[in-house]
């Protein structure tokens, strides 16, 4: 026989705080309910529960619109107007310095400001260690991101310029 209970705590392999599951009455009993795991699940627990389990997907597929929207954005809009760096050089166009992941990315989150709805840590750009020279580039943009118990990959490739700084430009700063 099973009961339906309403978790109190994080319970590893069962589920998340204010879950409402089925488990086996003897377990419930012996178990969840004495180490104050869980509780029997109420009438306003389970209105409660489905309210808010379809406020949380409600939200999901919005991030997951948003997220689809940003990757039709990078891809139309950055093709022809790819990211500029401006970088200090040589004069054979060595640059100066390194160009990190993370000045691409701020790069990005500038064009892009939408972006910044994601957690940075799902954001990472797959490029070369080390960027010796100015020119046009290509990089992928991986998003990883969790929405819920969801997790969604997508590769989006980006286009950067990396530029020097003409002279003038250091004149006059």
């Amino acid at each position: 026989m099973q009961i339906e209970v309403v978790l109190l705590k994080n319970v590893r392999g069962l589920g998340q705080i204010g879950d409402i599951l089925k488990v086996k009455k003897g377990y419930a009993v012996n178990y969840l309910i004495p180490k104050n795991l869980a509780r029997i699940a109420t009438k306003e627990d389970k209105v409660r529960y489905a309210t808010l389990k379809a406020k949380k997907q409600e939200e999901l597929e919005l991030r997951m619109r948003m997220l689809q929207n940003i990757k039709q954005f990078i891809q139309k809009k950055l093709v022809k107007n790819p990211i500029k760096i401006e970088v200090k050089t040589s004069s054979g166009g060595k640059v100066y310095g390194s160009i990190s992941s993370d000045k691409i990315k701020q790069a990005l989150l500038a064009k892009i400001p939408q972006l910044r709805t994601l957690n940075p840590r799902e954001i990472k750009i797959d490029m070369p260690d080390k960027i010796e020279y100015v020119g046009k580039y290509a990089f992928d943009v991986k998003i990883n991101a969790k929405f819920g118990d969801k997790e969604v990959k997508e590769v989006v490739p980006i286009f950067v310029d990396i530029v020097s700084i003409s002279k003038a430009h250091l004149k006059a700063a």
